[in-house]
């Protein structure tokens, strides 16, 4: 399913027109208003302003989403084109080696909003004005696009960055974060209207979860998981040495639980009793 297919089946067509904001609006209206005026003077003309109208309510379209994982999240909504290695432009100020980059591709009816990868300071930000005349970007390396370099650093120093390209006719791209801001892992950082490519630049040895062709929602669909894994605490690290003794270790907090949970039941205090007993004396004793 589509990213506007996703949110649509989500929301409804009263979430989706709930989600364009006030200006948005107002455009629109003025758009249906030029048009039936010009449709007085020539009927054809109505479909102007029609046209106009449904193009900026495209425009204008946001989208609210709910990041419930831990890693990279997708920036924006499109679709997964390639993944491969690729030394950062200097734009991004992420050095001279070479990252894993993913390509993303939006439709022009994709949503707006732009939302950072990760847990991140913001901490560069470049704009290529681009030449007007270029309206659609048919290629993420077209020359006269628009262009926002944008460079990240998460709290344990790994830098991050995106590439977000679009048409430079109109007020296709605007970045509200300011440098320096300390960032959430999908908290909305700008817009890009009516579609263009996105490069995402993450550190060498990035598991992917995902794959080229792939749906990606803005937002919501996790690029990689942060890896977790299971650690002894300082304290038992320090005094045990082997795996024996972390797993009697492990044996010994259960019991303390149990105890906490039956300190006011003396019968199941005295089943606990025995049967920490009757371990005891199944133990292969040192002697055999």
């Amino acid at each position: 399913m589509s990213s506007n297919g996703h949110e649509f089946k989500r929301r409804g067509i009263m979430g989706l027109i709930g989600l364009v904001d006030r200006e948005g609006w107002l455009a629109i209206l003025a758009a249906m208003v030029l048009g039936i005026l010009l449709g007085m003077i020539w009927s054809p003309l109505l479909w102007v302003g029609l046209f106009s109208a449904i193009v900026i309510f495209f425009a204008s379209r946001g989208a609210s989403r709910i990041t419930s994982e831990t890693g990279y999240v997708s920036p924006v909504d499109g679709i997964a084109i390639s993944m491969d290695e690729a030394v950062p432009p200097l734009e991004l100020k992420l050095g001279t080696e070479p990252m894993q980059r993913l390509r993303i591709a939006s439709s022009p009816v994709s949503s707006n909003p732009i939302w950072t990868v990760a847990d991140a300071t913001f901490g560069s930000q470049i704009i290529e004005e681009g030449d007007p005349q270029k309206f659609y970007a048919g290629s993420a390396e077209g020359a006269g696009l628009k262009r926002a370099f944008l460079g990240f650093e998460t709290k344990s120093g790994k830098s991050l960055g995106l590439i977000v390209t679009t048409g430079a006719l109109g007020p296709r791209l605007d970045i509200d974060a300011r440098i320096g801001r300390e960032l959430t892992l999908g908290d909305q950082i700008g817009k890009r209207r009516l579609g263009g490519w996105c490069d995402v630049y993450l550190p060498l040895g990035t598991d992917w979860v995902i794959r080229p062709g792939q749906t990606l929602i803005g937002g919501e669909t996790m690029l990689s998981l942060e890896k977790q894994t299971r650690r002894v605490s300082a304290d038992v690290a320090e005094e045990t040495t082997d795996l024996e003794d972390v797993i009697r270790h492990a044996e010994v907090m259960a019991e303390t639980e149990e105890v906490a949970e039956t300190d006011n039941d003396p019968e199941a205090a005295a089943a606990r009793q025995f049967e920490r007993l009757k371990r005891e004396t199944e133990k292969p004793s040192d002697d055999t």
